[in-house]
C-alpha cells in the first residue's frame, strides 16, 4: 500500500491510497469508503483486488480518514455530499488517463449512495458499479430527512455534531440484534472486525450538521426521474448485501434499488443477497465466496478490452 495526496477539482488535498502490487494489471477498481470509516481499512481487500489482477486506489473523503485528521473528523458543510461526488469523478479521470485501464468502482455504504450520485452525472467514465451495502433512500424517510435538516439549518451551526440523526440512522442498526453485547455488532457478524473498528481512532466519531444537511439533498436530486433518466442503460450494476443489513432494511430497500434501475431499462443489472451477512461484505466470514461474484463482476466486464 501506498499513500499519495490528490489534488481534487477546488484544490482540497484528499489522502489516497494505492495498491499496484501487480504485474500485468487487467483494470483498475476504485473503492468509494464508507461513512466513519477510511480507506486503510480496505487494506486486505486492496490486496486481494492485486492478487486477482487489478490495481485498486481509493481516497478518504472529506472530512474523513487522513484527509481530515483526527482534529477535524466528521466536519463537513453544507455541500460536502457534491463535493464528495465531484472528488470520486475527478479521482477516476486521473485514474484513466495515469493507468489507460478500465476503471470499475467498489462503492460501500455512504460510499454507495455517493455512487449513485456519480453515476447520474457521469456514468459512461466507467465500465461497471458495485453497490455493497446500499439501499434504496428515497420516498417519505428522505422527505422527512430532508425537512428536518432544513429545520436544524436555522437552528444549528453547520459545523456541530449532529447527535440526534447520527442516532437515527447510525446507532440504531444495533436493535436488530438485541442478544448481542459489542458495540455496533449490526456492522459484521465477525466480532474480531467490529472490535477493529471500535478501536479505531479514525472511527466512532460523530457527523455534523452540516454532513447530514449536504447527504439529504443530495440523495433527494439523485432520485430525480430526470436525473436517474442520464445513467447509461448499458452501465454494469452488481448490488450487493447481507441478508441481516440493517441499513438495507434487511434485504428490502436493497431489492427496491435493484427494481428502481430494472425501471429505467438497465441491462446488465445483478443482485446478490448474501444470506447471514450483515453490513461489511469484505470483513465477512464468507468473503471468499463474495470476492469471488465481485472478480467474477469485474472481470466480465472487461472482456476484450
Amino acid at each position: 500500500m501506498k499513500k499519495e495526496v490528490f489534488v481534487s477539482y477546488d484544490g482540497k488535498k484528499l489522502a489516497c491510497f494505492l495498491w499496484d502490487d501487480v504485474t500485468n494489471p487487467k483494470g483498475v477498481i476504485q473503492i468509494v469508503h464508507g461513512m466513519t470509516s477510511h480507506m486503510q481499512r480496505f487494506k486486505e481487500f486492496g490486496e486481494e483486488l492485486n492478487r486477482r489482477g487489478y490495481i485498486a486506489y481509493g481516497d478518504d473523503h472529506r472530512p474523513h480518514g487522513e484527509t481530515a485528521g483526527l482534529e477535524n473528523l466528521g466536519k463537513a458543510g453544507k455541500n460536502n455530499f457534491s463535493e464528495n461526488v465531484r472528488d470520486e469523478i475527478e479521482i477516476t479521470k486521473m485514474l484513466k488517463a495515469r493507468f489507460r485501464l478500465p476503471v470499475q468502482l467498489f462503492s460501500h455504504s455512504y460510499g454507495s449512495f455517493l455512487a449513485q450520485s456519480y453515476i447520474t452525472t457521469d456514468s459512461a467514465l466507467i465500465d461497471g458499479l458495485i453497490l455493497s451495502g446500499s439501499a434504496y433512500m428515497g420516498g417519505l424517510k428522505l422527505a422527512s430527512g430532508k425537512l428536518l435538516t432544513g429545520i436544524q439549518r436555522l437552528t444549528h451551526r453547520m459545523d456541530t455534531p449532529n447527535k440526534l440523526l447520527f442516532a437515527m440512522t447510525f446507532v440504531k442498526n444495533n436493535k436488530y440484534f438485541p442478544a448481542e453485547t459489542l458495540k455496533n455488532s449490526w456492522l459484521s457478524r465477525d466480532p474480531g472486525m467490529v472490535e477493529q473498528y471500535n478501536k479505531d481512532p479514525y472511527c466512532n466519531f460523530l457527523m455534523t450538521h452540516g454532513f447530514y444537511y449536504s447527504m439529504m439533498r443530495g440523495l433527494w436530486d439523485t432520485y430525480k426521474k430526470s436525473n436517474l433518466n442520464r445513467i447509461r442503460k448499458d452501465l454494469p450494476i452488481l448490488i450487493m448485501s447481507g441478508s441481516l443489513d440493517p441499513l438495507g432494511q434487511m434485504g428490502k430497500k436493497v431489492r427496491k434499488l435493484h427494481d428502481m434501475y430494472a425501471s429505467l431499462g438497465i441491462s446488465n443489472l445483478k443482485l446478490r443477497i448474501y444470506e447471514g451477512a450483515r453490513h461489511e461484505l469484505t470483513s465477512d466470514p464468507d468473503k471468499e465466496r463474495i470476492l469471488n461474484d465481485i472478480t467474477d463482476f469485474f472481470d466480465a466486464n472487461i472482456i476484450g478490452k
